[in-house]
């Protein structure tokens, strides 16, 4: 086993741990036991708990971020607005469904040291700009075409006063 699959299969571990048996559970010695190291192996790759749990964070989120970055280019109409908020969507009903990695380091970090949540905390303010982009993408476009409408509305009808949007004098 190599380096990096020795420190996946602890982080794996100790998620599953915290999943299974709870959050306080989780010590070195029982994450060790179950991935299969040593107790000095798993110090190798995690000097304290605090590191184990930092690394379950950022796992955790960045494949929470792939799995909205799979399900948004899964669909149809890659320049379908929206996508990545529905992507996004689906991603955390199927996270808290499954009570994945995320819920998990999530609870985890509150319990253990909150000032662990700063990758989450990052990571939410880049989901939370990707939402506010569509959301305000899709309001200019329909915004416009209800003015269009309302314009066109309005000089059909012969309304003296239109609104300054609409082009009139």
């Amino acid at each position: 086993m190599n380096r990096n699959s020795k420190r996946a299969a602890i982080v794996l571990a100790a998620l599953r741990i915290a999943q299974k048996d709870g959050v306080e559970k989780l010590t070195p010695g029982a994450a060790a036991q179950a991935a299969g190291v040593s107790k000095g192996g798993l110090l190798h790759h995690f000097p304290n708990k605090d590191e184990l749990i930092k690394a379950m964070i950022t796992q955790a989120a960045d494949e929470f971020d792939a799995l909205v970055a799979a399900k948004a280019a899964g669909t149809e109409a890659a320049a379908d607005t929206g996508r990545w908020s529905r992507a996004y969507l689906e991603a955390t009903l199927e996270e808290s469904r499954q009570e994945t990695g995320l819920s998990t380091a999530l609870a985890l970090a509150l319990f253990a040291n909150p000032e662990l949540l700063a990758k989450l905390q990052s990571q939410y303010a880049g989901w939370q700009r990707h939402l506010e982009q569509e959301v305000s993408t899709r309001w200019t476009q329909r915004s416009s075409g209800w003015r269009s409408t309302a314009c066109g509305w309005r000089s059909c009808s012969g309304s003296a006063r239109l609104p300054q949007h609409c082009g009139s004098k």
